[in-house]
C-alpha cells in the first residue's frame, strides 16, 4: 500500500449498521478506549495527518459470541499476545498484518484472516472491518453438527498458525453471504438476547465453519451413500492410504482412489470425512505442501519454486503457489526471498 492510500478521511459504512455508532475524532482518546478493551494493544496510531483521524465501532455480545465492527482512517496497530482467537473479515479497504517475518495482506472482497491468540502489527487504508472473537470449541461443535459427525469425531481447522481465508469459494462469493448475515444482526443489533434467542450466533460460526473448511461441502453425500459408507471398515482404506503415502512426489488423483478402493469420489468424500476428518485431497495435498515446506526451509541455492512443484507432483506453478501460501501465509517464492536475505 502506498501513501496515497491512506489519504482518505471518509468512513465506509459499517457491517452491523450505524444506529449505535458513534464517530470517535481524537486519536489519543480513541487509543485510551481501545486499551481498556484490548488489554494487549500495545499502540494505535493514526497515518497522515491526526486531524483527519476518525473511527466509530460498534460491539454487540450474542450468546457468548463478540463481534466488532469498525470502520477508520488509515492507522498503524502493534498488539501484543492476545488470549483469544479472532477472524477479521474485511468490508472495505486494504490491510497488512505483520506476524513476525510474514507478512498477511487481506482485502476487501478477496480474503479474510484468522488470527490465533499471538502478538501482531499492521496498518490499513480506510476501512470497514468485522472482527468475531470466538471459540474453538463451538466452532467443532458447529461443525459436527453441520457433517454429522459423532462426539468423539473432529475437524481440523488449522487454528495453530494464522491464515488468510479466501471469500470466493467455488464460484460463491463468501463476502455477500457475510453481508446478509451482518444484514440480519443490524435491524435488532440493540437486542441481542433477541438475537441469541434466533440461533444468530449459531448461524455466525456455520459461516465461519463453511469459510474455513469450504471443500468439506463442495459435493452431498446421497442417503444411500451415507449408508454404504458407514459400513466402510478402517481396513477397507488402507490400500489408499498406501498408495497416497508412497506417491508423495508423484500426482494422485481422484481416479486413481476411486480405481484402489472401489468407491465413488462422492462415497469417498464422505468416508474420509468420517475416518480421518478431512477430505481424499487434502490427505494427499497437505503432506505434499508440508515436504515442499521442509525442502525450502533447507535454502538451498540452486532451489527454485518451479523445481519444487515439479519434484512434488504439482502439475502447475501457480496452483502450487496459491496451496502453499493458504497453508504457511506466504508464497514459496516469497519464502525463498525472506531465508537468502
Amino acid at each position: 500500500m502506498t501513501q496515497a492510500s491512506f489519504r482518505s478521511t471518509r468512513l465506509p459504512a459499517l457491517p452491523l449498521g450505524e444506529r449505535l455508532a458513534s464517530v470517535n475524532a481524537d486519536p489519543k482518546a480513541f487509543s485510551d478506549r481501545m486499551a481498556m478493551a484490548v488489554p494487549s494493544l500495545q499502540s494505535y496510531e493514526p497515518i497522515g495527518d491526526s486531524e483527519k483521524f476518525r473511527s466509530k465501532p460498534v460491539a454487540i455480545e450474542i450468546g457468548g459470541l463478540n463481534l466488532v465492527a469498525g470502520a477508520n482512517t488509515p492507522v498503524s496497530v502493534s498488539v501484543g499476545a492476545a488470549t483469544r482467537c479472532n477472524l477479521l473479515i474485511p468490508f472495505f479497504g486494504t490491510n497488512l498484518t505483520t506476524i513476525g517475518q510474514r507478512q498477511l495482506i487481506w482485502n476487501a472482497g478477496k480474503s479474510a484472516l484468522y488470527l490465533p491468540a499471538t502478538g501482531r502489527g499492521g496498518h490499513c487504508s480506510t476501512r470497514s472491518t468485522l472482527t468475531i472473537n470466538f471459540e474453538p470449541d463451538r466452532l467443532q461443535q458447529s461443525a459436527r453438527a453441520m457433517l454429522s459427525l459423532g462426539a468423539d469425531q473432529s475437524v481440523n481447522f488449522f487454528l495453530d498458525d494464522a491464515r488468510l481465508l479466501n471469500l470466493h469459494i467455488s464460484g460463491r462469493d463468501a463476502g455477500k453471504s457475510w453481508r446478509h448475515l451482518c444484514g440480519l444482526i443490524d435491524s435488532p443489533c440493540d437486542e441481542p438476547e433477541l438475537l441469541a434467542n434466533l440461533g444468530v450466533d449459531e448461524l455466525v460460526y456455520r459461516n465461519m465453519v463453511l469459510l474455513f473448511c469450504p471443500e468439506l461441502f463442495e459435493k452431498p453425500v446421497t442417503l444411500a451413500q451415507d449408508k454404504g459408507v458407514r459400513g466402510v471398515s478402517q481396513r477397507s482404506l488402507d490400500p489408499l492410504c498406501s498408495l497416497i503415502q508412497s506417491k508423495l512426489e508423484a500426482r494422485v488423483t481422484l481416479s486413481d482412489m476411486e480405481r484402489v478402493s472401489g468407491m465413488s469420489s462422492r462415497a469417498l468424500q464422505y468416508a474420509f470425512l468420517q475416518r480421518y476428518q478431512c477430505t481424499p485431497m487434502q490427505l494427499v495435498r497437505d503432506p505434499r505442501l508440508d515436504s515442499a515446506h521442509d525442502i525450502l526451509s533447507q535454502n538451498e541455492p540452486d532451489l527454485t519454486v518451479t523445481s519444487v512443484a515439479e519434484r512434488l507432483g504439482f502439475a502447475r506453478r501457480s496452483t502450487f503457489s496459491a496451496l502453499f501460501k493458504t497453508r504457511f501465509c506466504e508464497t514459496p517464492s516469497a519464502m525463498i526471498s525472506r531465508l537468502r536475505r
